[in-house]
């Protein structure tokens, strides 16, 4: 029932969105664009969006190393494409979850700590992309009025909760051992909540080793750029007149779009791109609505068909990814941080 409801919202909101975008929009001439775009293009631009997951996983790994370095790429790379397709087909985002921990019982790598690589790897997303925006709006000055004023004051906000969130799994690492003493003597639900901060903050211990740090940040400029490169190439490709260091300025507003939990992400992705494209760069409403939906296409088909073929390549089930996404309940419980002290310790990597 509760996953009826979720989707029953989430379609409710996508036909919402949907409409909103399309209500004053030529539908003729948004097919006679459809037709008139660049399939090649978009193809390729596809291609090179999946092709992101590879950076991806290699920053997983590094940030992964001081809990287990040598993390085969092949399985990180299949928890991803796999967390991808979850995240678009089931509500709720379940995918964020079942990529740690999937990778968690593949490869035998502790719960907590995956969980709290995901955790610091979405907050470097947040930060990667306000930062790029920033390089955007020195080399390609944002001037258009009351719309880029409300962009910039959005992305310095987004920054500061971004970097809190950062800050507060760094001080938990650094401190974990007098925090597990003092949440001892707390009542049950700030223990709780403080034990899986704890867990997570195992997942940034990279952050605070200089070479690892190094590592992270390359490889998260480079999974961006790889993404706003893909972009760029599926917005000429529709027709949009927009250089590259556009797309940097546009990329934190389809990042909120992504973030909209509808079914496949309908309607989300596609109404940010639509406003950002009119109002930050006066692209035509018609025009600016087919590569919201194109660009949609572009970005979440493909993972759910690679997704799909990976559970049949690997023998992984349905009920195995539900599975694996149950057992995070159990994180931060007493019971559980007891199992894992009863299992041998994983090997740490060597000190950076």
């Amino acid at each position: 029932m509760k996953s009826a409801i979720k989707y029953l919202a989430g379609f409710l909101l996508a036909g919402f969105l949907l409409w909103w975008m399309l209500r004053d929009k030529d539908l003729g001439a948004i097919w006679e664009q459809i037709q008139q775009a660049s399939f090649a293009g978009l193809a390729f631009a596809a291609l090179l969006n999946i092709l992101h997951a590879i950076p991806r996983a290699w920053r997983w790994g590094s940030l992964l190393k001081p809990v287990r370095s040598g993390i085969p790429m092949r399985p990180m790379v299949s928890a991803i494409m796999i967390g991808y397709m979850m995240t678009w087909v089931v509500p709720g985002r379940v995918g964020e979850v079942v990529r740690p921990a999937l990778l968690s019982s593949r490869e035998r790598v502790p719960l907590g700590p995956c969980l709290g690589s995901i955790l610091a790897d979405r907050l470097l997303d947040g930060i990667t992309v306000l930062v790029l925006f920033a390089v955007a709006l020195v080399v390609q000055p944002l001037d258009q009025g009351e719309a880029g004023d409300r962009i910039r004051q959005g992305a310095f906000i987004l920054l500061g909760l971004v970097g809190f969130g950062l800050g507060v799994l760094l001080f938990a690492a650094q401190f974990r051992r007098p925090l597990e003493v003092w949440l001892a003597r707390r009542n049950k639900l700030i223990a709780w909540c403080g034990r899986t901060i704890l867990r997570f903050s195992e997942g940034v211990e990279a952050l605070r080793r200089p070479r690892l740090l190094l590592e992270v940040v390359f490889q998260s400029a480079v999974v961006w750029i790889v993404i706003c490169i893909a972009t760029w190439i599926g917005l000429r490709s529709c027709g949009v007149e927009i250089s590259f260091w556009g797309v940097l300025a546009l990329m934190p507003l389809l990042a909120l779009g992504i973030a909209v939990p509808t079914p496949g992400n309908a309607g989300g992705y596609s109404f940010v791109m639509e406003l950002g494209l009119s109002e930050m760069f006066k692209v035509p409403g018609d025009l600016a609505a087919t590569a919201g939906l194109l660009l949609w296409i572009m970005v979440v088909v493909p993972p759910i068909l690679l997704g799909v073929l990976i559970l049949a390549v690997e023998g992984v089930s349905w009920s195995d990814l539900m599975r694996a996404a149950r057992e995070v309940k159990n994180l931060g419980s007493a019971e559980e941080q007891a199992s894992q002290a009863s299992t041998p310790a994983t090997a740490e990597a060597p000190a950076e």
